[in-house]
């Protein structure tokens, strides 16, 4: 590919026919309303609309174990 710009050139054509085909692939299988498709799209395209997935790294910490931790505390004293 470095040295052919014919070759080079072919190679990129065909990466875009590819490129097309899964596209509209995807659009048909977002038309049959097959979720996976649907749910790739919107994390992809829909962004800006709040179609993220994102990960909640606060820490929440279990009433129920505070309150085991605070008994035995007491029991200790």
């Amino acid at each position: 590919m470095k040295t052919d710009p014919y070759f080079r050139e072919r190679i990129e054509e065909l990466d875009e026919e590819v490129l097309d085909m899964a596209e509209s692939m995807l659009k048909k299988n977002i038309h049959e309303q097959k979720e996976a498709s649907i749910f790739f799209f919107l994390k992809t395209k829909g962004k800006q609309r709040g179609y993220i997935e994102t990960i909640d790294n606060q820490l929440t910490i279990n009433p129920f174990e505070e309150l085991m931790k605070a008994a035995s505390q007491v029991d200790d004293e």
